[in-house]
């Protein structure tokens, strides 16, 4: 009977140490992506992965509480983008309070559904940064597994989630727009199957039904695919064409909101080429509040702060809670919890109200 395969016979494959193998298993960052590519192609062919200590049960919390958080559609080239800082953060703070272990894996599309919960079976429970499409590999999870899901929602997923009310935000941003005197409201969504901008533009055309101001003429969506697995654009959007629609219209809006702070950051582009004037021209608002861009942008960029790292904090503490249930709880009731931002109100808007006066 031949013998098992064994870390050090890994390692020595790959012309590798032992801890560099260990820290791809344990899904460590600081490991190169080619060398973390092939080491795991080296776990897999050589049946490592498919041992023993791989199989639920094995892992029990006397061993230590340890948690792994999966973002399964994005790279890890994501790591330092500014959302995912703040999200990570809230996990790191809420992990570092309990005394939890730690591990973050992004995308392998390199395995298999079937490896890749070889690879999450250790774990005490799996924080799941819900991705675009649902992810193949749910099916094989163990049916005793932890699981929440964060960040963003899906009803049909049976895990508790936590995530921002994106439709409510939508609402929030078209109501303060509005009550700064716009009533000529655009909005702007580049994917229009992306389920959190969709969800946004959902929530401002509810608005401006509401209000009677809705006109099909301001509605801009742009269809698209969702990717299994994304990388962070590199340049924002051209939306030269955009902008001259927008100025080619019998009544251009006073104000655009855009799905998100990378769209917007386009349009300013777009109107810095044309010397179209921000706010004079155009007052503009948009979602997520990444600071890196909302302050460089001149004028800075009014937007909607999403709750992440409360939202990441909370379903971090979710999990703990069944992880020390007894037995662990991995069938809890799959609840939606919402969280509210608000809008950080900038230079980017101005107020057509003349009695209007800026809180700053």
């Amino acid at each position: 009977m031949p013998e098992e395969i064994t870390i050090k016979d890994v390692a020595k494959l790959v012309g590798f140490s032992t801890g560099t193998v260990s820290r791809v298993l344990n899904g460590a960052p600081n490991v190169n992506p080619e060398i973390n590519s092939r080491i795991l192609r080296v776990l897999k062919e050589s049946g490592y992965l498919a041992k023993e200590r791989y199989r639920p049960g094995r892992r029990t919390r006397r061993c230590g509480s340890r948690i792994c958080m999966l973002a399964p559609d994005m790279s890890a080239n994501w790591r330092n983008n500014p959302l995912c800082v703040r999200w990570l953060s809230g996990i790191e703070e809420a992990c570092r309070k309990r005394d939890y272990s730690l591990d973050i894996q992004f995308a392998h599309p390199e395995l298999s559904s079937r490896e890749l919960v070889r690879m999450l079976r250790p774990y005490d429970g799996i924080l799941l940064r819900v991705p675009s499409l649902n992810p193949e590999f749910l099916p094989f999870l163990p049916k005793n597994m932890p699981v929440v899901c964060f960040d963003s929602s899906r009803p049909q997923l049976p895990f508790p989630q936590v995530a921002a009310d994106e439709y409510a935000a939508g609402k929030s941003v078209t109501d303060e727009l509005m009550r700064l005197g716009h009533e000529k409201i655009a909005f702007v969504n580049p994917e229009i199957r992306h389920r959190e901008l969709a969800a946004r533009c959902a929530g401002y055309i509810e608005h401006m039904v509401e209000t009677g101001k809705f006109r099909a003429e301001y509605l801009v969506m742009s269809d698209s695919e969702p990717r299994e697995i994304t990388e962070p654009q590199a340049a924002p959007p051209d939306l030269a064409g955009m902008l001259e629609y927008f100025l080619s219209l019998p009544e251009p809006p006073t104000a655009v909101i855009f799905a998100n702070d990378w769209t917007a950051a386009g349009f300013y582009n777009a109107c810095l080429e044309r010397q179209i004037s921000i706010p004079e021209t155009f007052s503009v608002a948009a979602f997520d509040n990444t600071v890196s861009i909302c302050e460089i942008l001149h004028p800075k960029l009014s937007s909607y702060q999403l709750p992440l790292f409360e939202i990441a904090y909370r379903a971090a503490e979710l999990l703990f809670g069944m992880i020390e249930s007894d037995p662990p709880d991995g069938r809890r009731e799959p609840d939606i919890h919402y969280l509210f931002g608000k809008l950080v109100l900038r230079d980017s808007i101005k107020p057509l109200h003349t009695s209007f006066r800026s809180c700053k």
